[in-house]
Formats: structure tokens, C-alpha cells, sequence
């Protein structure tokens, strides 16, 4: 969560403010939430889940990881797609 909070809070202000585009509000909205549920420790979390919890709970707990993972690898492509490395961009 405090990586995301860095881009948000600090990298995402910088940007705007020089007049250059941001992630739009879907895949941004979407990797906060994911940050924050990510690793929680509810039901979400398939290596945190109580021992009691049987195996409906633990492919549910997987799927949210799963989907969760999925937002922030959006929102790091929708990045990547507006910043290329300079790595990419001088690639031969």
C-alpha cells in the first residue's frame, strides 16, 4: 500500500500538475483498492485465512488475490503505456 500511496499521494500531484496525463479514474481507483485489500487480513488474503477455513474459503480468498493483482498490473500497464522506460524507448 505505501508504493501506491507514494505514486498517489506524491508522484500523481507532480504529474497533473505539469500537465501530463494520469491514469484514468477506473484502472486508479482500481489499484488503491487493490493496494489496500491486497495482503488485509479479512477473508481476502488466502495465506492469512483462519485454519478452520475450508477449502470454499480458501479458492474465494484466491480469487480475490487473483483479481486483486490483476488491478494493480493494470494500472502498472496503463503506466508503463503513458511513461516508457528509456530502456524501451531506445531500445534498437
Amino acid at each position: 500500500m505505501s508504493q501506491w500511496k507514494i505514486l498517489s499521494d506524491e508522484v500523481r500531484p507532480q504529474v497533473t500538475g505539469c500537465g501530463l496525463p494520469w491514469l484514468t479514474k477506473t484502472p486508479a481507483t482500481e489499484a488503491e483498492q487493490a493496494a489496500r485489500l491486497l495482503l488485509s487480513e479479512d477473508k481476502r488474503n488466502p495465506w492469512k485465512l483462519p485454519t478452520s477455513s475450508n477449502d470454499s474459503a480458501g479458492i474465494t480468498a484466491m480469487g480475490h488475490f487473483a483479481r486483486d493483482l490483476w488491478s494493480l498490473c493494470n494500472a502498472a500497464e496503463a503506466l508503463a503505456t503513458l511513461y516508457p522506460s528509456p530502456d524501451t524507448i531506445h531500445a534498437p
